[in-house]
């Protein structure tokens, strides 16, 4: 897999570094802990969203909670991981708001991919199944 140089990944040491060093308000040290989870980031809310406009609010929205909970990072898991789970949780309660605004289960308020990213998901991941992004739902057309 091709990683940009932003993107490679940290070994344990260095992200373990960048953690305490941003835990103790090195901003420079959480960007570099975001530049290396973004693409992982925008994978997971594009699987769950898939649209772009949702899937931003949803990565912003989540590196700011992640920024304002640093210190409750415990290091069990690599940073990134824990990014992603703030990312799927954030995601799902983005879908449970349009289930509320489009009165429709919140598992067929996926929408189809307008404008997909690079790499192209066409499958986003529930309870150990992968489903592929409905095209067009009746009871879900878009707004």
């Amino acid at each position: 897999m091709h990683r940009s140089n932003t993107e490679k990944l940290m070994d344990i040491a260095e992200e373990s570094a960048l953690v305490l060093r941003a835990k103790n308000g090195d901003f420079d040290a959480f960007d570099r802990l975001v530049r290396g989870c973004e693409r992982r980031a925008w994978a997971v809310a594009w699987r769950l969203l898939g649209e772009r406009e949702e899937v931003e609010n949803v990565v912003q929205t989540s590196f700011l909670k992640a920024m304002e909970a640093l210190e409750t990072f415990r290091g069990e898991s690599r940073f990134c991981t824990w990014v992603g789970k703030i990312v799927t949780r954030t995601g799902l309660d983005m879908l449970r708001s349009r289930k509320r605004k489009e009165g429709c289960p919140w598992t067929r308020c996926l929408r189809n991919p307008t404008t997909p990213p690079s790499p192209t998901p066409s499958f986003w991941w529930t309870g150990g199944r992968t489903r592929r992004a409905p095209l067009n739902d009746k009871n879900c057309s878009p707004s």
